[in-house]
């Protein structure tokens, strides 16, 4: 059975900023700012910090399955949606 932890920091603004500017992407990486995906092209998200890894593991760990993490583990990237 899988257990989610507390909420990460940033994930709220993240969502919400990539719903109101209509996205059809996230991407998350340590080191870097999120950036959302609108009519194809990358944007960075400047209203939220550079995420420190332990910031972008908190985060995928909260929104991946424990499949979806034995795969990040094994091939250190993982594509998901939900």
């Amino acid at each position: 059975m899988e257990t989610k932890s507390a909420e990460p920091r940033y994930i709220d603004d993240i969502f919400r900023i990539a719903e109101e500017r209509g996205a059809s992407d996230i991407q998350i990486s340590a080191k870097a700012r999120p950036h959302i995906r609108i009519n194809g092209t990358f944007m960075e998200i400047s209203e939220v910090p550079v995420l420190e890894p332990s910031d972008t593991e908190e985060i995928a760990n909260f929104l991946m399955t424990d499949l979806q993490r034995e795969k990040l583990k094994k091939h250190l990237q993982v594509d998901f949606s939900f």
